[in-house]
């Protein structure tokens, strides 16, 4: 039985492990398989969660009012009905003194110019009023009302040819030639400006020994739409004997 053992059987298991034989009892191994098996998939890392921003709501500011039965000054009605009913009678006023030639109140009429009129209305009654001051010879109310007329109307140059014939008949004749020049710059057509008003500078001209200012302004009356031609032609006259004397 050791001889059959040695000479037979174990020369068989060496030629059947030489030949490769064994292959055969292994189970065939899968590339794909064992690399899917064998190589490790990279995981992902972990991500946080995000945590959503929570925005705090913005504070809304609440007035509260305290119900104490006291009326509201800012929302008063009444106030501004007071405040219409006071303009209407102040112009009631006004245009009465207007109508009846009687001199206005210059507080009442300090008062008004804050009232919702017309501008063709304030300036008709500013210059009414001015008008009827200057005539009155109220020097003191009439240097009032040009003040307020040029603070409410600072581009109108009325009240400041009405300054200057009021400096001129009260012996101002510096400051009646200033109100006549500021006037006059401020005129956007210089043609339509009152003849009356370059007498009034001519006289505080003569007054002052202004030799060539009064030619200067002879030469501007020339272009004014109310003088005739035989007026200009006299104030042509004039011109011509003033300008040996100006050199």
């Amino acid at each position: 039985m050791s001889g059959l053992f040695r000479y037979i059987i174990l020369p068989l298991c060496l030629w059947w492990l030489i030949t490769g034989g064994y292959e055969t009892l292994i189970p065939e191994n899968n590339e794909d398989s064992e690399l899917h098996v064998n190589t490790p998939i990279p995981t992902k890392p972990k991500q946080e969660s995000e945590t959503p921003r929570i925005v705090p709501p913005k504070a809304v500011k609440r007035e509260y009012v305290e119900r104490n039965g006291r009326p509201d000054k800012t929302t008063n009605p009444g106030k501004s009905v007071v405040a219409v009913r006071k303009c209407e009678s102040l112009t009631a006023r006004l245009l009465a003194a207007e109508t009846d030639s009687t001199s206005i109140d210059t507080k009442a009429l300090t008062e008004w110019t804050s009232c919702s009129v017309s501008d063709s209305e304030k300036q008709r009654l500013f210059r009414y009023s001015l008008v009827d001051f200057k005539r009155d010879k109220l020097i003191d109310r009439a240097l009032e009302v040009s003040s307020l007329y040029k603070q409410t109307y600072p581009s109108d140059p009325y009240p400041l040819f009405e300054e200057a014939e009021i400096y001129q008949i009260s012996g101002f004749p510096e400051r009646s030639l200033e109100s006549f020049i500021s006037g006059f710059k401020l005129s956007r057509t210089k043609s339509e400006i009152e003849p009356r008003y370059f007498m009034t500078a001519l006289k505080s001209m003569q007054r002052l020994g202004l030799i060539c200012e009064q030619q200067q302004l002879l030469t501007s009356m020339l272009t004014l739409n109310q003088l005739n031609a035989e007026v200009k032609r006299s104030i042509s006259n004039q011109i011509q004997i003033l300008k040996p004397k100006c050199g």
